[in-house]
């Protein structure tokens, strides 16, 4: 092998292992007696900023079928996190909106991980923290293509 695949394996391992240890330390900071994963927060945070999206538009945006995001959503609803509105205009439509309960926890879930976040990036430095999010603002630009 040569060496930009080589790079290239450890990249995507990195990438990865970076990842899944992530997912797993926000899962313990967020065991709060409102736990927010991490899909469910992303749901939440959707579903604010987009103002009443239909279930199709939620399933397209975390990237899960459809019958996913119903299970997600129906949980949401029910924990009063988000509520439904039939659509005025397609009565066969139902759309989302956050309750009050939904935005607080919204908050503390967002709180929660930007703390998480700043605490692990204390291991750089602030020079190698800039490059960082050089990196992540390209890399997201080529993505969006």
């Amino acid at each position: 092998m040569d060496k930009k695949s080589d790079n290239i394996d450890d990249l995507t391992g990195a990438i990865f292992l970076m990842l899944n240890s992530f997912q797993s330390r926000v899962k313990k900071i967020c065991s709060c007696e409102d736990f927010v994963s991490p899909i469910r927060l992303r749901a939440l945070s959707y579903v604010k900023e987009k103002r009443m999206p239909l279930m199709k538009d939620v399933a397209d945006f975390l990237l899960i079928t459809r019958p996913s995001a119903t299970s997600l959503i129906n949980g949401l609803v029910k924990a009063g996190y988000l509520a439904r509105i039939a659509d005025k205009s397609d009565r066969r439509a139902i759309r989302l909106t956050i309750t009050e309960k939904g935005r607080h926890l919204l908050e503390k879930g967002n709180a929660q991980i930007k703390n998480h976040i700043r605490e692990i990036l204390t291991v750089l430095s602030d020079k190698e923290r800039e490059a960082m999010i050089k990196i992540y603002k390209k890399l997201s630009n080529k993505l969006s293509k």
